[in-house]
This record gives structure tokens, C-alpha cells and sequence, in this order.
């Protein structure tokens, strides 16, 4: 009996349950359905029929021996009987919760699998753990299991990609546009899909009211904001402007070395271990271990750290050099590094790049956008120093164009496009340019970091930070 109305007969598709308070009801309930459908040219069929009768003794429910509707070709169930209904296990009292571990093996089988570090995420993260959605949201877990479940996952996640305990759970939850790696966090996903589900079903047949549940986007943005909210996510607050930023997450870079993929991720999700993260505010030396006064902080190594300026000139040559060698195979005209005299001072721009009879000065910057330094005074400065009109003039006559723009093509260190500099380098490279420009960005920014922990500090000399820093 539910909201005062006695429900007897419900059906699915070609699927009926038949619910009586009396094993003679049942069976003249049967026998009616059986007659009924005879007269449709249907037939029941009893190899696929289960009766459960369940009489409460002594406080619970039992399967009562004398019970049977075998007169009419259906079998009885067994206390300790299961079978598989819409791909949740039942038993003669309800749902069966398989044990989380079940989950979690298949889990452990990808992530311990041969497959490269990225082909285990797109694995886990479209395939696997999804696939856990129906199983979950019917058998209507409780909020233990749901935890037990994510904290699985991570475990498995951290194992694989060589990630250090401390990288945020955020990390793994925020979409891959907002600087995630896009996984699901069951322990909140699966009580939303349940309201969607069955909430809905239930409000339809019983007018019962359900609460309304979030959606997609709400949820995603969410947990953007959780990731964004943290110290190693804050970098990341504008990687949705630019998509290009975080699409190398989702590639399968097949030809790419293991030991390169899980790097660029443990810089991807800001997880480089300096003094300042591994003493965490315990008392410590947090001093640049390479004699500078300032902390060691991962912003002070990879972008301020004056022994590292011939590493960082490596890394803005690569993304250079991309840039560079994908417009000279498209057949346009390609000058780097030129020298060009303005007034009497000779300035370098990275590239200037024909395309048509337009002339595009193009100059890389790669910055932490700070507060102090935001990525979008770095812009303006390159903007002001090779738009000008005696740079124009210059450029001018070097290409023969009477078009000539400037792109101060401007990123962080973490592969963050700025919003501008993306819209303007579309005019002249496709979307998957940038995601590769990204990629070595991070790439480079690791490498740094390897080299601040190899050095000897006697040999590099005491130069002042990099451009656009």
C-alpha cells in the first residue's frame, strides 16, 4: 500500500510483477494473467518466472517451505537464491549490494594495464567508471560506499600517473577544460542521478514530490570552483576561455614517452615539490636552495629563479620553434628572430609570419599571472613595444605587406592560453596549434624544474629573471 492506494499488478516493457497478501490471491491472480494473455496469442513463460513468497516470523522476513505455485509451472525462489534484473543482482529480500572492491578491481585492471598514462585516463574516465552509473544509482548506495568508491579511484589515479598524495581530490574531479582530469565524484553524482531517475519515475506513477536535482552544468561548475578554490588550482581559474589549454589532456599521444606524459601532469596539476609544499608551514628552509633570498616556491623555479633563465630560454624556443615550423609546411613566409633597427635600437621579434598579403609580428611570452605580473600587462607591453608605428614601418619593408598586425602570443607556465593572444594566433593557426603550443609549454616547464634539481649551483650564473616575467 503506498499514498493509500493498493498496488497489485505493475509492468515493464514485457516484464510483470504480481504483488498479493495470500498465496491463493497469487495464484488466482496468476492464473488470471495467464488466461489474459491466451486471449492475446501470448503465453507466460514459466522458465523464466520466479514466485517469492516472504512470511515475517520471529521479527523478519522468510521464505516460507510449504509455499509453491508448481500446478502452474513456476518455481520458487530460495532464501539464498539471486538473479540479474536490468543489471542489478537481486535476492529474495531486495537489492543486493555487490562489495565496492568489485568496483574497484576493474578499476585497478585498467590503471595496472600496459596502456600509456593518457590512454588509461580516456579509459577510466569515458569507459570504466561510468559504466558503475546504472549499477550505483539502482542499487541505491549509501554514502560510505560512494566514498569508499572515489577514494578507490584516486588511489588507483595517483598510482599510475605517479601523482604525490598531496595533489587535491579537486584535481581529479574539475572538467578538463577548468584544469581537471574530468572524473566523476560518485559520492556526490550518484544521490543527483538518483533524484533524476527514479525521482521523476516516482512523482509520475505516485505524485510523490521530488527535490529538484542539479544538473550537468551546475555540477561541473562546481567542482571548477572547488579545484579553482585551492593553492594548486588558482592558476587554472581562466583555462575555460581558451579550451586549446587542457585539450592535450585528451589526446592519445601514442609516439610520446611514458616518463614525459606523467611529468607534464604532475606539472599540469601543480604538483612539483619545492621547500615551501613539502614543509607544508612546519618550521623549515624555504629559501631558494640555489642561493636566491627568495622562497622556493614552483612559480620562483620555473619562472624567477636566475639560474634557470637558460631553461626557460629552451622552453620559449620550443614553443617558437612550433610555431615556426608548422607555418614554413603551410607555405607562407617565415622570418625568426629577424633584427629590425626602430630609431637606432635593434629589437628581435620571435616571428614574423606572411599569410596572404597580411604580415603578422608574432612574439611569445610566458608568464605566471600573478597579481604583480598578470599575464595581461605582459600582453599590452608586447602589444605597445611591436605595433608601434616605426615597427610597422620596419616590417613593412621587409615583407612588402601593407598589412601589418601584432600578436603577443602570451601563456603561463602551466600551458594557460590568454584569452586575446588565442583569438588573435586563430587567424593564423588552427585550434590544435595552440593545444600543441600548451603541451610544450608544460613540457618545458617541467624540464626546468629537472634541471633546478640536477645543477650545481656553483656553475650557473646569477642572471635576472626571463622576458615576460
Amino acid at each position: 500500500i503506498l499514498r493509500g492506494h493498493r498496488w497489485s499488478r505493475m509492468a515493464f516493457a514485457d516484464d510483470v510483477v504480481l504483488v498479493s497478501a495470500s498465496e491463493v490471491g497469487m495464484r488466482t491472480m496468476t492464473r488470471d494473467l495467464i488466461g489474459a494473455l491466451g486471449e492475446c496469442g501470448l503465453r507466460l513463460n514459466g522458465a523464466k518466472s520466479l514466485y517469492i513468497p516472504l512470511v515475517p516470523r520471529g521479527g523478519r522476513l522468510v521464505v516460507p517451505d510449504e509455499a509453491n505455485l508448481n500446478e502452474l509451472g513456476i518455481a520458487k525462489a530460495t532464501a539464498d537464491e539471486e538473479w540479474r534484473y536490468l543489471g542489478i543482482r537481486f535476492t529474495p529480500y531486495g537489492v543486493k549490494r555487490p562489495p565496492i572492491r568489485e568496483f574497484l578491481d576493474r578499476v585497478d585492471r585498467v590503471a595496472d594495464s600496459r596502456l600509456r598514462p593518457l590512454q588509461k585516463l580516456e579509459a577510466l574516465r569515458t569507459y570504466v567508471v561510468p559504466g558503475f552509473l546504472h549499477q550505483l544509482v539502482l542499487m541505491d548506495p549509501n554514502g560510505k560506499m560512494l566514498r569508499q568508491f572515489d577514494i578507490g579511484v584516486r588511489r588507483a589515479l595517483r598510482r599510475c600517473l605517479r601523482l604525490p598524495g598531496d595533489v587535491p581530490s579537486a584535481f581529479f574531479y574539475a572538467p578538463i577544460k577548468d584544469g581537471g582530469l574530468g572524473f566523476m565524484p560518485m559520492e556526490t553524482t550518484i544521490p543527483d542521478l538518483i533524484v533524476n531517475r527514479t525521482g521523476v519515475a516516482r512523482g509520475m506513477l505516485f505524485g510523490e514530490e521530488s527535490l529538484p536535482a542539479s544538473t550537468t552544468l551546475e555540477r561541473s561548475r562546481r567542482r571548477a570552483e572547488e579545484w579553482h578554490g585551492k593553492a594548486d588550482g588558482k592558476a587554472m581559474a581562466k583555462a575555460r576561455q581558451v579550451p586549446e589549454s587542457c585539450a592535450w589532456v585528451k589526446d592519445d599521444m601514442s609516439q610520446e614517452q611514458e616518463w614525459r606524459t606523467l611529468a607534464a601532469l604532475k606539472t599540469f596539476s601543480g604538483a612539483i615539490p619545492t621547500r615551501v609544499r613539502c614543509l607544508r608551514g612546519r618550521s623549515g628552509i624555504e629559501t631558494c636552495r640555489r642561493g636566491c633570498p627568495d622562497r622556493e616556491t614552483a612559480g620562483h623555479i620555473i619562472q624567477a629563479c636566475p639560474q634557470m633563465r637558460r631553461a626557460r630560454c629552451k622552453r620559449h624556443n620550443a614553443v617558437v620553434n612550433l610555431l615556426a615550423k608548422y607555418a614554413e609546411k603551410k607555405g607562407m613566409r617565415v622570418w625568426v628572430e629577424t633584427r629590425i633597427v626602430v630609431d637606432g635600437i635593434g629589437i628581435q621579434p620571435d616571428l614574423i609570419v606572411m599569410v596572404g598579403e597580411a604580415a603578422y609580428v608574432i612574439d611569445v611570452a610566458i608568464t605566471a599571472d600573478t597579481l604583480e605580473h598578470p599575464s595581461e600587462d605582459v600582453f599590452r607591453g608586447k602589444a605597445l613595444k611591436y605595433g608601434s608605428s616605426a615597427v610597422v614601418e620596419a616590417v613593412t619593408e621587409l615583407t612588402s605587406s601593407g598589412n601589418v598586425s601584432c600578436i603577443p602570443a602570451v601563456l603561463t607556465w602551466r600551458g594557460v592560453w590568454l584569452k586575446k593572444s588565442a583569438v588573435q594566433l586563430r587567424k593564423v593557426y588552427p585550434a590544435f596549434i595552440l593545444g600543441w603550443a600548451a603541451k610544450r609549454t608544460v613540457d618545458g616547464s617541467g624540464f626546468i624544474w629537472a634541471s633546478y634539481m640536477r645543477i650545481d649551483s656553483s656553475r650557473a650564473p646569477l642572471l635576472g629573471p626571463s622576458q615576460g616575467q
